[in-house]
């Protein structure tokens, strides 16, 4: 059976490098590292699969692990990270007490790896534990509850797989929601020099380097008497001029999401010719009935790295249905898209928003609703829409901004270039909420 895991591994790795550091690699092999693999173990672990050390490196636990993952959710193809995991992270909820024992292992890893823990290992949940948690959330910016958290279990796997990068020298990418100080705290190494290393700005798709950060090896000094300075340190001041961070997004460049809504045929081909182009890459929610008759259009979409997401199967507004309405509608669209894309969508994109009833329909056959912030109706002139769309993208930062009518792609490619704007997916708004 483990020899025939390499495939699993390369899917789930190839994706998980959609999200964060590394160059993509579609041969993964006993031995290789790096902060994908680590950012892979401890998703695992936190999700109960894989209890044993995170080192960043694929080992025979790691394929057994997946394995078992597999097993249990399958593979979400060429889906990113995030969305492989999302759905079993947001369906555990706040993990209750009497489940915790399957986590306590690798939360205890965890908290070790990041300086938070440092009793004994394969020891039964405590208070001790707990008071770890409560100081990691506290440090991230969660609320310290103590509580084994969706968020708080995504942040403790990032945070961890971050630790391990760094401590290798292992190249990583900066991801939406990293700062400055959480980075230069999981690293263990002093902010001013990590900033300054990194050309002080600190940027979502910015490769990081570790070893430039390290502080410089100074030689033995001989006993001073008492009253002589202490050495300098060896910490570097921020250049001139440079400016102080606030929160944590503060030095991140322009982010948000685009879902176009709907689209007809058009559309999307000028969208695929577009993404082709300057690979780049934005979401989009489809009916499941105009799936089944663009199959070869669903598929280049998945190609090119867009989350396809599901609005309904019809085309009915799901607030006037009843419940058997709304989950009927929701069933035929998943299966239509599942059925193309040899994976399951996971989110349910609701214009006019979700409800009680849309969202317990949803969370019965796991997808993620999500309401946009804006929802634009565009007018005929491609161009003109291409202003307006750049426009809401950066007035809603870290938002969902969904679009219906002709863009002008390149245009907006363009535009959103020269602004330094990075688009995010669905996936990656849902795991900051």
């Amino acid at each position: 059976m483990i020899a025939n895991l390499s495939s699993t591994i390369a899917a789930l790795m190839s994706a998980a490098l959609l999200t964060s550091g590394g160059a993509p690699g579609h041969h993964w092999q006993l031995g290789q590292s790096g902060y994908a693999v680590a950012r892979v173990q401890t998703q695992l672990g936190v999700l109960g699969f894989y209890p044993a050390s995170v080192n960043g490196r694929v080992d025979r636990a790691l394929l057994r692990a997946a394995d078992s993952y597999v097993t249990r959710f399958g593979v979400g193809g060429s889906a990113p990270l995030t969305n492989q995991f999302s759905h079993p992270l947001a369906a555990s909820g706040t993990v209750a007490k009497e489940n915790i024992g399957p986590l306590t292992d690798a939360v205890e890893e965890d908290l070790r790896i990041l300086r938070l823990y440092r009793g004994s290992m394969d020891r039964p949940w405590s208070s001790t534990i707990g008071q770890a948690v409560v100081t990691f959330q506290r440090r991230v910016g969660l609320s310290p509850s103590g509580s084994l958290t969706t968020k708080t279990l995504s942040a403790l796997a990032h945070w961890t797989a971050v630790a391990v990068a760094a401590r290798n020298h292992w190249r990583y990418v900066v991801m939406p929601g990293d700062s400055w100080s959480l980075l230069a705290w999981a690293s263990d190494l002093p902010q001013s020099r990590l900033a300054a290393a990194n050309g002080d700005n600190l940027v979502a798709g910015q490769a990081i380097d570790w070893a430039l950060a390290q502080p410089a090896r100074q030689s033995p000094h001989p006993s001073s008497p008492p009253g002589n300075s202490t050495p300098p340190s060896t910490s570097l001041p921020p250049p001139a001029g440079s400016k102080a961070v606030v929160g944590v997004l503060a030095n991140i460049r322009p982010i948000s999401d685009l879902v176009l809504l709907n689209p007809n045929l058009q559309e999307v081909q000028s969208l695929c010719t577009a993404e082709s182009r300057d690979k780049v890459a934005v979401d989009v929610a489809v009916e499941g009935e105009w799936a089944l008759t663009h199959l070869t259009l669903v598929n280049e979409l998945a190609k090119l790295g867009n989350t396809v997401a599901i609005t309904s199967y019809s085309g009915a507004n799901l607030k006037t249905l009843p419940a058997w309405g709304v989950h009927q509608e929701l069933t035929w669209a998943r299966q239509a898209l599942g059925g193309l894309l040899g994976a399951f969508p996971q989110f349910l994109l609701t214009p006019s928003g979700d409800g009680e009833t849309i969202s317990a329909e949803a969370g019965r056959l796991h997808l993620v609703p999500i309401t946009p912030a804006i929802t634009l109706s565009l007018g005929s002139s491609a161009g003109a829409n291409a202003n307006t769309v750049a426009e809401a993208l950066l007035r809603h930062p870290n938002q969902v901004v969904a679009t219906q009518g002709p863009i002008n792609w390149m245009r907006l490619f363009s535009h959103l270039s020269a602004r330094r704007f990075v688009f995010e997916t669905l996936a990656q708004i849902w795991s900051e909420r």
